[in-house]
């Protein structure tokens, strides 16, 4: 569920920036810096003491959120501004 619920998000939010590259040229590159403070902050959570099931959760959680991040980096280079 927490997984399904961080890519519905990402989705949502990634189309947001992309929609609001014509009015604010770095939105992707807000968007791109947001994900990645995100994920350090996951990754400090996992450093953490947890329990196995969610050190689990949030493995998976870091390994999505690492490819989403990246993502983003070929639709600013491409200047996408259109979903």
């Amino acid at each position: 569920m927490i997984i399904a619920v961080n890519m519905i998000k990402w989705t949502f939010q990634t189309e947001e920036a992309i929609l609001k590259v014509r009015s604010e040229p770095k939105a992707l590159n807000n968007h791109y810096n947001f994900l990645d403070n995100q994920l350090q902050n996951i990754v400090n959570l996992v450093r953490g003491d947890l329990k196995e099931l969610d050190r689990m959760t949030l493995g998976a959680l870091v390994t999505l959120d690492v490819h989403a991040r990246d993502i983003i980096t070929p639709l600013m280079e491409g200047n996408v501004t259109t979903c």
